[in-house]
């Protein structure tokens, strides 16, 4: 839509135009630090959910408008970008209609001192509300890497046993709830950081002979145990065939993938530095990832075949454990930025970090479903 602001011929007629942008706003969850507008890729001005700007004293002729720092939970449902034609002692009148949904907030499994001196496992919703603790320590000196099974029903966990030499760890399961707790392994190696498979029926993990990290298979009873590949950290893919890893054969740790029947290992990423926890996106089409190649730890996302590896984090104190939500729009992860270890959550663009947990304990090893 265009209105004329002034007479278009003769002395002094106007020379340029303007643009007026109007954006609105729907659906749960929107932005609260709203977007920004640029105009023929020049500095970006922001822009309000509901909010109406008039770029004055434009030259005739084609722009190209775009709304920018949109949230991960919302897309601009016309054109964006989208081309306007200015013409000289008009308004040219644009809108842009968004429309957010709310988060998928699903349940963080975690572990947190914060009953005692011991390492636990908690759970709490993942914005970080109704927090529960699920284990008791007994005996254990630390409870670590929990892993929600894909119903939300049962988690996997290490716990380092007390009455043998350290380092020895056994991988264990509990309802969410707390009750039946069970042992899963029972080997003098140190076995850790157990994944469910896609569909409960399977689970990887790491185990230490004292000879280097490899990552073994077993059935979701204990059953069935067999070795995979050298290796350590492990991620199932979405859709079950394969598992992600690092392994340092090379040199530095590198992320790898590889079949779930041993074949095809495949090198991720290729760096000096070291890459560490691999975990898949929702959708399989990406995997998030810990390195130091910027020198301190942060989260890295990179898609699936290596390509195109974005840093997420950006803070001197490290950011490790990236997490994937349900709806694959957020990344939680473990950060010392306060000066002690918690849980924070991030859009996966790098916006809207949020805080999940505040415990002087400190909290980690964080684990969304």
């Amino acid at each position: 839509m265009a209105c004329s602001d002034g007479d278009s011929g003769g002395p002094g007629a106007a020379t340029t135009g303007a643009i007026q942008v109007t954006t609105s706003t729907s659906g749960s969850t929107p932005d609260p630090d709203g977007y920004e507008i640029t105009v023929s890729g020049g500095a970006a001005q922001p822009m309000g959910g509901d909010a109406t700007l008039t770029i004055p004293d434009l030259a005739p002729g084609p722009y190209s408008l775009e709304l920018t720092e949109v949230a991960v939970n919302c897309s601009v449902g016309d054109d964006n970008p989208r081309t306007v034609n200015v013409v000289a002692g008009e308004t040219v009148r644009t809108a842009f209609s968004v429309s957010c949904v709310a988060f998928a907030t699903g349940k963080i499994a975690f572990r947190s001192r914060r009953a005692g001196g011991n390492g636990l496992i908690f759970l709490m919703d993942g914005d970080g509300a109704n927090v529960e603790q699920v284990t008791t320590g007994g005996s254990s000196p630390q409870q670590d890497f929990p892993n929600l099974s894909p119903d939300r029903s049962k988690i996997l966990y290490t716990d380092w046993r007390a009455d043998v030499p350290d380092p020895s760890a056994d991988i264990y399961v509990v309802n969410a709830d707390g009750s039946n707790v069970t042992r899963l392994t029972d080997d003098p190696a140190a076995d850790w950081d157990a994944v469910w498979s896609p569909t409960g029926q399977m689970i990887a993990f790491q185990r230490d002979r004292g000879g280097g990290w490899e990552i073994y298979i077993m059935n979701a009873d204990g059953s069935g145990v067999r070795r995979l590949t050298d290796g350590r950290g492990p991620d199932w893919s979405p859709e079950g065939g394969k598992i992600s890893f690092s392994d340092d054969q090379g040199g530095d740790p590198e992320i790898y993938v590889i079949n779930v029947d041993g074949s095809e290992r495949t090198q991720l990423t290729e760096n000096a530095a070291g890459d560490f926890r691999p975990a898949w996106s929702p959708d399989g089409d990406k995997i998030a990832f810990d390195s130091d190649r910027d020198g301190n730890f942060e989260i890295y996302i990179m898609d699936a075949d290596g390509s195109n590896v974005v840093r997420l984090t950006d803070d001197p104190d490290f950011d490790s454990g990236a997490t994937w939500s349900p709806d694959g729009l957020r990344i939680a992860f473990s950060s010392n930025r306060d000066g002690n270890t918690e849980i924070y959550a991030q859009h996966v663009d790098g916006a809207g970090l949020v805080q999940l947990t505040d415990d002087a304990a400190g909290d980690g090893t964080p684990h969304w479903r």
